[in-house]
């Protein structure tokens, strides 16, 4: 494993345990993120894949006219609102630590989110352990990542959902077989009717 991998590692455990303090008052999505911590390889696995769409992110925004097509409509859509560098999971450790609590989109978007995601544990699925937490996760980070470019509820909520659009295209064409993708299909398939015409195929049940 890579210094760059164990990295991003480290840092996605150290969100996670935040994250378990900040919703312990949430019992299914706390079991969820418990679950997370116990099964190490599982977690490992998931941040692997999370890491690598924001990589892949980073690199579209630089040349958006050679973007894959099956996504191209997503990622231009966050472009249009946040074309700004998305940091790495490392990259928003660091710019957390180093704010104060009042001035960190990081923790901000932790605690935000108390408030407004308490839908993941009405949705927890015991035979989907990791799905109440890794929807806080990327919720949360496309947040975070709202935070970071505005004050505006409006925009934020614009840049928030835009992430979550781009980061979840990309993630069904790039790593169709990942235990992330397999967490939050449910909700994209739900929400089929907000993706691109390629996305959409993608979603439907009798796409490979």
């Amino acid at each position: 494993m890579s210094s760059e991998t164990s990295n991003v590692l480290l840092s996605a455990e150290k969100a996670r345990s935040l994250a378990q303090r900040i919703f312990s008052q949430y019992p299914h999505t706390t079991e969820s993120l418990q679950w997370l911590e116990n099964n190490k390889l599982q977690f490992e696995d998931r941040i692997i894949a999370f890491d690598a769409v924001i990589t892949r992110l980073n690199e579209a925004f630089v040349h958006l006219d050679q973007v894959n097509k099956q996504y191209r409509t997503e990622v231009s859509e966050l472009a249009k609102v946040a074309r700004d560098h998305i940091p790495s999971l490392p990259e928003a450790e660091l710019e957390t630590t180093n704010q104060s609590t009042h001035n960190s989109p990081g923790l901000r978007a932790f605690f935000q989110a108390k408030r407004e995601f308490g839908w993941a544990d009405d949705e927890f699925d015991p035979e989907k352990p990791a799905k109440s937490a890794m929807g806080i996760f990327l919720e949360g980070y496309g947040r975070y990542v709202a935070l970071r470019l505005s004050k505006e509820p409006d925009q934020i909520a614009k840049i928030q959902k835009a992430f979550v659009y781009a980061f979840e295209a990309i993630l069904l064409v790039e790593h169709p077989e990942s235990k992330l993708l397999g967490d939050i299909k449910e909700w994209m398939i739900a929400d089929a009717d907000k993706f691109s015409e390629p996305i959409q195929q993608l979603l439907k049940p009798s796409a490979p």
